[in-house]
């Protein structure tokens, strides 16, 4: 394990070294992000972007090369690309109408990635739509941040997981099931989702149907009663918002104080955003003023 560990380092740092990724400075030039991309374990999402002329056939040169150089990388150690796993995706804004969309792969439909392998065998790589997911660690990402998969995901998994109202639970059984099997499950992802107020409410109602007959509740009990802690005479029936919100927040927290590459995300993100503002106080520490004209999603932790 020890000797894998020292192998990927290096060629993490190798590939560090040689490309380019993608960068992320704050406004004022004091912080400076810098990333090739993403390993966990055997799986690694490779970035690039399009520095020189801020156009997508830079930016499928640059993902070409850093793929290639992978690939020749982990070559050397005895390993190999398994190409019919791999796929790229890309993001391309044009201008339309004093705003910056986001480009169809129509526009850019004759780039493609070439990738060769040890005997210079060249396979193609699949090119997958900007707002399909990419499934990763049980979490569904999209380049365009549309969180739409994921929330269908966990609902279809929550209206699997209700099926414990055609069970004969105990009280005290259904109560551990709710609490150790389906909020762990369903809320897995929640320390980086932004789900809307009305799914998480769909994801409520999900919740409310199966499991308070089971808990000898009225489901139609009043809700304050539902939600409220124990300590104040409530049933502590889970609140999705709720735990979204938690999750987010600690998540957050934790990364700034682990003063890491996330932690230098973050602040980049939040110079931007107080930039944007206008406002000389900080953003974070200001809460009254209506700054409703930053859109929620261009600075959403990564």
């Amino acid at each position: 394990m020890q000797l894998w560990a020292i192998q990927s380092s290096l060629l993490l740092k190798l590939h560090q070294e040689h490309c380019r990724g993608v960068e992320l400075r704050d406004p004022g030039g004091s912080m400076l992000s810098r990333r090739t991309g993403d390993a966990y374990v055997d799986d690694k999402d490779t970035l690039a972007s399009a520095p020189e002329t801020n156009t997508i056939q830079e930016g499928v040169g640059n993902m070409q090369h850093h793929a290639q150089f992978w690939a020749i990388l982990i070559t050397l150690v005895g390993q190999a690309f398994a190409f019919h796993k791999c796929f790229w995706q890309g993001l391309s804004w044009m201008a339309f109408g004093g705003y910056y969309i986001i480009q169809t792969r129509d526009k850019f439909s004759y780039l493609e990635i070439w990738i060769e392998d040890h005997q210079g065998k060249a396979s193609k790589i699949a090119y997958r739509h900007h707002d399909k997911p990419n499934n990763g660690l049980r979490l569904r990402l999209c380049p365009t941040e549309n969180q739409t998969p994921e929330f269908e995901k966990r609902l279809e998994q929550a209206s699997r997981l209700s099926r414990v109202k055609n069970t004969s639970f105990k009280i005290s059984e259904a109560w551990i099931t709710l609490r150790v099997c389906v909020l762990a499950a369903i809320t897995y992802p929640f320390a980086l989702t932004r789900f809307t107020k009305r799914q998480l409410g769909k994801l409520n109602t999900v919740i409310k149907e199966a499991f308070p007959p089971k808990l000898g509740i009225n489901r139609k009990m009043n809700r304050i009663v539902l939600r409220a802690p124990v300590e104040l005479g409530g049933i502590a029936l889970p609140n999705m918002e709720t735990i979204q919100d938690q999750k987010g927040i600690t998540n957050v927290m934790r990364q700034l104080q682990l003063g890491k590459e996330i932690a230098t995300d973050l602040r980049i993100l939040i110079a931007q955003a107080q930039l944007e503002s206008g406002l000389t106080n900080p953003i974070l520490d200001d809460t009254s003023t209506n700054v409703g004209y930053i859109e929620p999603d261009d600075h959403a932790p990564p």
